[in-house]
C-alpha cells in the first residue's frame, strides 16, 4: 500500500538493542523506529517506513522544509528535553506521530523522563535499580540540525517568553507546594 495523507501512526525512536520484538523499521543509516500504533491495519511498516526516511533525508540534507514537521511540536519536545536535561532525549522513547488531517509528522508525545535532570547518572547507571553502565549510543540528530535553524530558534525564544510568566508564577507562588508534595513519598 502506498502511504496516503491520511494515514496516522505513533511511532518511536528506539536502540538497537531493544526493538527486536515490536513491528519496527530501519531507516538507510540503520535507525530503528518501532511502530506502536497505526490508524489502518493496511498501512505497513514499509510505508511508514518510506515516510519517515524522506523526513530523515530532509534533515540530512540541511534544508529544512517545514511543511513536512509541524515547528510547535518539534519546538516544545527540544525545549522539554533541554530544560529537564533528559540524558537520553535523542536515544530511546523519543516519540512522533502524524495526524489524518495532514501530510506533517510531529514530535511527541513526551515520554521517558526516568533520568530527567542527570539523577540516576551519578549513579554511573540506567536507574537506580539496575547496575548496568549508560552508554548512550545511536542518537538521532534531527533536533541538533533544527537547533541551527534560525526558523526553529525563533520558536523556541516565543515559546519560552509565552512560557515566562506561568515560570514566574510556579517560582513565586506554588515552588513550596509542589515540595511538600514531593518530599512525602520520598521521605
Amino acid at each position: 500500500k502506498d502511504f496516503s495523507s491520511s494515514d496516522a501512526f505513533l511511532i518511536m525512536k528506539e536502540v538497537s538493542t531493544r526493538y527486536q520484538y515490536q513491528t519496527y523499521f530501519l531507516l538507510d543509516d540503520g535507525t530503528p523506529f518501532v511502530i506502536r500504533s497505526k490508524n489502518k491495519d493496511s498501512l505497513s511498516a514499509e510505508s511508514v517506513k518510506n515516510y519517515i526516511q524522506s523526513i530523515d533525508d530532509m534533515f540530512s540534507g540541511g534544508n529544512i522544509d517545514f511543511s513536512m514537521i509541524d515547528l510547535k511540536s518539534f519546538a516544545i519536545q527540544f525545549l522539554l528535553d533541554k530544560l529537564s536535561c533528559n540524558y537520553d532525549a535523542t536515544i530511546t522513547s523519543l516519540y512522533f506521530h502524524k495526524l489524518s488531517s495532514d501530510n506533517k509528522l510531529y514530535a511527541g508525545p513526551s515520554w521517558d523522563y526516568d533520568i530527567a535532570y542527570n539523577e540516576p547518572l551519578e549513579l554511573g547507571t540506567i536507574s537506580p535499580f539496575e547496575d548496568i553502565p549508560y552508554i548512550p549510543t545511536e542518537p538521532l540528530d534531527w533536533f541538533s540540525i533544527l537547533a541551527q535553524n534560525d526558523v526553529f530558534t525563533e520558536q523556541i525564544a516565543q515559546i519560552l517568553s509565552e512560557s515566562e510568566p506561568v515560570f514566574h508564577d510556579i517560582i513565586d507562588n506554588r515552588i513550596d507546594m509542589y515540595q511538600n508534595t514531593i518530599e512525602k513519598p520520598v521521605k
